[in-house]
């Protein structure tokens, strides 16, 4: 399942929320699977049993069952609306083959930073790459008017009531093992061993820089 959602936003305190989002969802050749505006045009019944319907109609919603490869969500406003947007994606059965995500977004100054949080479930401790990415984005995703993050910093945050205490460090040896070293020593990873529970990954520029980064989450065997 992916969700988008804008007008929910509000009721935490977001107050620039996108009001109407629209989800598509993409194969990796970029060819479209499904697109979504208001989640009750479609797939109403299976949304409202899987328990995240969500709580505003004009939210959109997409369930699909996927073969293995790589997929894209892409969120946007209707009417070229504009605001801050909530892109979620659950496994909707428990076999887990959710090995990755990333998203890409624009860290702006104070509060208006890229915000990923990762849900990791079952019994045993999982292994988890965060990385923040920035300066080499320009070729890869041929933005080259985008504003660029020249430096980033990724925390990675654990709910403990209701403090948020950072648990992770960088660990330059372990991350070049894993082969996810980024390519720019400006750039930043945590590699983490997290109990199971909820986490939240932050990424800003450094200095106050703002710009367009990714952030990602992979889970290592």
């Amino acid at each position: 399942m992916v969700r988008a959602l804008g007008p929910t936003l509000t009721g935490f305190g977001i107050a620039a929320a996108l009001s109407d989002p629209m989800v598509d969802l993409r194969d990796g050749a970029g060819n479209r699977i499904a697109t979504n505006d208001n989640w009750k045009d479609s797939q109403q019944q299976a949304i409202a049993e899987s328990g995240f319907a969500p709580s505003n109609d004009s939210e959109a919603v997409i369930v699909s069952t996927l073969a293995p490869g790589n997929y894209t969500a892409i969120v946007s406003g209707k009417a070229n609306s504009t605001g801050v947007s909530l892109v979620e994606v659950y496994e909707l059965d428990s076999i887990g083959r959710l090995l990755k995500f990333s998203s890409r977004g624009f860290a702006g100054g104070d509060d208006n930073v890229i915000i990923a949080g990762v849900i990791l479930k079952g019994s045993d401790n999982g292994t988890i790459c965060f990385r923040a990415l920035g300066a080499r984005l320009s070729p890869a995703l041929e933005c080259k008017a985008c504003s660029l993050i020249p430096d980033s910093i990724c925390l990675i945050h654990k709910e403990q009531k209701s403090a948020l205490t950072i648990i992770g460090h960088s660990q330059k040896n372990a991350i070049e093992s894993s082969g996810l070293a980024p390519a720019n020593p400006a750039e930043s990873a945590l590699l983490i061993d997290l109990a199971p529970g909820n986490y939240t990954a932050i990424v800003s520029g450094v200095g106050g820089a703002t710009g367009v980064g990714l952030v990602e989450a992979n889970h290592l065997p």
